[in-house]
C-alpha cells in the first residue's frame, strides 16, 4: 500500500463533500488533483481518463486513487 493513501483518501473524501448540493460525481481533473494533492499535469488526467474509459467493471475510490499513486510515483520515476 501506498504510503500516501490514506491521506489521498481523505482529500478526495473531503472533496466529495464540499460538492455543491444536488451535484452528482467528481470530475476527473479534481480526483487526480486531490489524490497527488497539487495540481497534475494534463498527461496525467489524460492517462487516468483513459485508463477510466477503458474500464468494463466500475472501480471502488481506494482502487482508483492506488492506481492514481502509482501512476503518479511511476512517472515521477522515469525522470
Amino acid at each position: 500500500m501506498h504510503p500516501d493513501r490514506n491521506l489521498a483518501l481523505e482529500r478526495v473524501r473531503q472533496k466529495l463533500e464540499s460538492r455543491e448540493p444536488g451535484s452528482v460525481g467528481l470530475g476527473i481533473e479534481k480526483i487526480v488533483s486531490a489524490t497527488i494533492d497539487s495540481e497534475p499535469d494534463e498527461e496525467l488526467v489524460d492517462l487516468v481518463r483513459s485508463a477510466m474509459n477503458s474500464r468494463t467493471e466500475p472501480i471502488t475510490m481506494p482502487e482508483l486513487v492506488d492506481g492514481i499513486l502509482n501512476l503518479h510515483n511511476w512517472r515521477e520515476n522515469q525522470t
